[in-house]
């Protein structure tokens, strides 16, 4: 791993944020509140997010359709269900669901992992929810590639820190 490392978001005055990266991987700012490292592999939008890490800020853009905060609680089914409708509603089924609850440094990390299937090949999804702020990592994993994103999303989320 590689880091910590600083970078400036040029989106938001005088924020910055500290990660830890895979040690190959090129980290950068592309949008308000939204990091992102590419690994060497990293070509284009095809394969995109098993050579991809991104770090977001949820509660700004939206992103999920219920409340994050069950999934720190009893209630995380119901964040699952949410993402297998939004899915399906996409043509595009995701199956093998898991939950875990990580403790990380700086206190709970919830870790949900899905599996579809695009272009005849199937990945992996990585989600991983910081508890102590509305940040999360996502990154994906493929059999082809064996040292996918997803791999590393879990310590990349526990690296991470937001000056402001």
């Amino acid at each position: 791993m590689k880091g910590p490392l600083t970078i400036q978001d040029p989106f938001v005055d005088s924020t910055t944020y500290t990660v830890t990266v895979p040690k190959e991987y090129t980290a950068g700012c592309i949008g308000s509140h939204t990091l992102h490292a590419k690994s060497p592999d990293y070509v284009d939008d095809s394969d995109a997010f098993t050579n991809l890490l991104q770090v977001i800020d949820y509660s700004i853009y939206g992103l999920y359709p219920v409340d994050t905060k069950v999934l720190f609680s009893s209630e995380y089914e119901e964040y699952l269900d949410a993402f297998k409708e939004d899915y399906a509603r996409r043509g595009t089924p995701a199956f093998d669901f898991s939950y875990e609850l990580l403790q990380g440094s700086h206190g709970r990390m919830a870790q949900v992992k899905f599996s579809y299937i695009s272009s005849g090949k199937q990945y992996t999804s990585v989600y991983c929810y910081r508890e102590d702020i509305p940040f999360l990592a996502y990154g994906e994993i493929n059999d082809e590639n064996p040292l996918s994103s997803g791999q590393y999303v879990p310590w990349v989320i526990d690296s991470f820190e937001i000056n402001e």
